[in-house]
């Protein structure tokens, strides 16, 4: 976990940041009719994500999950995106938003839409106007600074180019104001939207607008009918001169294209009170991670330890690892392992793979089954990607021999 701390003053809030940039170790693409998995980062406790159970009942706001499915398809779910992903690709090339936005003739700003053909390896504006100069609104590549958030989600669905523009979802944040003590500082949040477009950038329309008041996580799905986001609603609690940006009413919602409609799926308010984070799918069920802490202590309390009590506490805490069907509504324990030493994880399929750093092993775990196995013992163990059926692996030493540096299982 990395602890995310925002000073305030008054009611004017300064995010030390930006958007949080703090990304589990796993991150899902689709490419064509594979997923595509990159990996990122080590985290500063012992489980490289920053998401940064035992089985019971999920409660009466996640009975409907079941009897909402009962007419209809089971679905199976791909991730499209995580995080604030800015760049996906297809099997022809690699789309991304710029990082800095700049500035269009008429004094406004904007980002633009790249395209690199895998092909030719050629890097180009998605603009397909031949003597467009790619600085105004009308622009297929442009992407108003004002319109398009800077935590919007690019990805790929159905041989179509989605953008979710979105603002940043800042829960797990601790705030403290600089100056006297400040009335309580309400969250709120962009009107999140989501947009769509042909693969060559042409065709751009709004399809639909998120509730006002309703924060659009990062992690997105997909199957053969329907796009599916998490939402809820932030709040922030209060004590002395800090307050703490917390959520509620999170849960599963279904977007049908064909209809333009929102309806809700199921609640993942799982009411533990740990801080689930999306780790990847498989079918129905979305894969979750939460750190457990001794003694039942919370995220908001472990924010306001000091520094060195914060490690402390953090490496004799534990990764859990759930798994949660939307169907049924049912939740199930697949794994858990202490904070004490480095690991990270990634999906693939219907198994969930673990690296640890001090042994070297990579877990397998059968999300379905529950069966565990270790797969292979290397030096390079930290997942870094899956590529087609192949799971790939890097050295955590960033000096090193190249010819040491990648593994492939």
């Amino acid at each position: 976990m990395i602890r995310k701390i925002v000073l305030t003053a008054v009611v004017i809030a300064m995010t030390m940041s930006g958007c949080s940039k703090e990304k589990p170790a796993n991150q899902e693409i689709l490419k064509g009719n594979e997923n595509v998995t990159q990996s990122l980062d080590d985290s500063t406790n012992g489980s490289d994500t920053s998401s940064n159970q035992g089985n019971q009942e999920s409660g009466s706001k996640n009975k409907n999950a079941k009897d909402d499915q009962n007419n209809s398809v089971i679905p199976s779910l791909k991730m499209l995106s995580m995080y604030n992903q800015t760049s996906c690709n297809t099997e022809e090339g690699y789309y991304y938003l710029s990082e800095t936005a700049e500035e269009l003739v008429d004094g406004s700003f904007g980002r633009h839409l790249m395209y690199i053909d895998f092909a030719t390896k050629q890097e180009i504006y998605l603009c397909s106007n031949s003597g467009c100069q790619h600085n105004t609104k009308n622009c297929n590549s442009v992407f108003d600074s004002e319109e398009f958030l800077m935590d919007s989600n690019l990805f790929v669905w159905k041989k179509q180019l989605y953008v979710l523009s979105k603002d940043c979802d800042d829960e797990g944040t601790l705030g403290i104001d600089l100056i006297g003590d400040a009335s309580d500082v309400s969250v709120k949040t962009p009107v999140a939207t989501l947009y769509c477009m042909d693969l060559d950038g042409s065709n751009r329309r709004k399809l639909c607008t998120f509730e006002a008041g309703l924060t659009v996580e990062n992690s997105i799905f997909g199957d053969d009918q329907s796009l599916y986001f998490i939402t809820k609603k932030l709040s922030s609690k209060r004590d002395g001169n800090t307050t703490y940006t917390t959520s509620t009413d999170r849960k599963l919602v279904r977007f049908q294209v064909e209809t333009s409609s929102i309806e809700t799926v199921c609640s993942l308010d799982f009411h533990d009170g740990l801080k689930w984070n999306v780790v990847g799918c498989n079918m129905d069920r979305i894969v979750f991670h939460a750190l457990e802490y001794a003694n039942g202590k919370t995220e908001e309390e472990i924010m306001k330890c000091s520094d060195e009590e914060w490690r402390e506490i953090n490496h004799s805490s534990q990764s859990v690892y759930m798994t949660f069907n939307i169907t049924t509504a049912e939740k199930n324990e697949v794994y858990r392992c202490s904070n004490q030493c480095l690991h990270n994880e990634i999906m693939k399929n219907e198994f969930l793979y673990i690296s640890r750093k001090d042994s070297g092993d990579i877990e397998q775990i059968n999300i379905l089954t529950g069966n565990k196995d270790t797969v292979t013992t290397l030096k390079q163990n930290y997942l870094c990607g899956v590529y087609d059926d192949v799971l790939c692996c890097q050295n955590r030493d960033t000096v090193i021999d190249d010819n040491e540096r990648y593994g492939f299982i």
